[in-house]
């Protein structure tokens, strides 16, 4: 399969995505408690930056105290996570396109099942990788 706009949209949602996890950190510490998971002191660490924030909490930040660009960017990624899944169980030669993506087969395969784990480098890596090897 070609690589074509479909792809070239995944890696965008990535890259978008970035800049918007990058900005979700900074309005954490205005987000109220009830957005963050974990238990108060938790919470604490994470308004801090001692504790890395969970893509569910990235998420309820953004929908909380994010635009509305930011909201659809959040959206797009999750739509780009699927295609990705997808695009990937219908490549062939899965195993070249992960050692060349240095992403591990095991850390894969949990993403197969839950496209809700890729995060937005490893989509950026692997797409470049597809790129390259024009598959």
């Amino acid at each position: 399969m070609p690589f074509g706009a479909a792809e070239e949209q995944i890696i965008d949602a990535a890259k978008n995505y970035s800049t918007v996890l990058h900005k979700a950190s900074e309005l954490v510490t205005q987000a109220p408690d009830e957005l963050l998971s974990g238990s108060p002191a938790t919470i604490y660490l994470k308004k801090l930056g001692h504790r890395p924030l969970t893509s569910e909490d990235l998420t309820n930040v953004i929908n909380a105290l994010g635009s509305a660009d930011d909201k659809q960017i959040v959206l797009d990624f999750q739509q780009a996570q699927l295609e990705l899944s997808q695009r990937l169980q219908q490549t062939k030669n899965i195993g070249l396109v992960l050692k060349q993506a240095n992403i591990p087969y095991q850390q894969a395969y949990a993403r197969f099942s839950r496209s809700d784990l890729w995060k937005p480098d490893q989509m950026i890596q692997i797409m470049e990788v597809l790129r390259r090897l024009q598959l």
